[in-house]
């Protein structure tokens, strides 16, 4: 079942480095390197020494990154905000999401996450253990960015059908 993973090289299992094309992912994640445990080089000449390019998601901003990784035949790695992303808004992110398969927020085509859903096995104690720790994200009222106020009940109108509509990304 390790095979979603093998995309993704273990932590010292190869040398060389990640590129990217965006300095501005520097300034979101200024600790960019701690989470690819690799060393990243900023609009790299030529593919030699990388293993991998790196772009936000797959936003138009990542379309040279998507196209270098093509054109030097590596992998792409989808990056993303992860789930829990920072103590506060103004916070930089304490969690990242690295998918060399596509990007969660995208159905036209499978990613990571979607795989390892679709595919693992997860045992009972595993179960157990999320059960308990999604019961105290929301006893403790945690979210991705932590800066939600209450929402009172009586607004959701009891006993009606609702639809929740969301939009990660403007224009998808």
């Amino acid at each position: 079942m390790r095979r979603y993973y093998s995309k993704l090289p273990e932590k010292g299992g190869f040398s060389g480095s990640v590129g990217i094309y965006s300095k501005g992912i520097l300034k979101t994640v200024p600790n960019l390197e701690v989470f690819l445990g690799y060393p990243v080089v900023v609009n790299p000449k030529s593919p030699e020494g990388l293993i991998a390019i790196a772009g936000w998601g797959h936003k138009p901003t990542a379309q040279k990154a998507r196209q270098k990784a093509k054109d030097w035949n590596l992998p792409y790695w989808a990056l993303e905000e992860g789930f829990i992303r920072s103590v506060s808004p103004t916070d930089k992110p304490i969690s990242l999401i690295v998918d060399p398969v596509g990007i969660y927020y995208d159905a036209t085509q499978p990613s990571l996450l979607e795989n390892m859903l679709n595919e693992l096995e997860f045992d009972r104690d595993l179960l157990k253990r999320a059960e308990e720790v999604l019961e105290k994200i929301k006893k403790l009222n945690i979210s991705k960015y932590n800066d939600g106020k209450e929402v009172c009940e009586e607004i959701f109108n009891p006993g009606k059908d609702k639809v929740l509509m969301l939009c990660l990304i403007l224009g998808l």
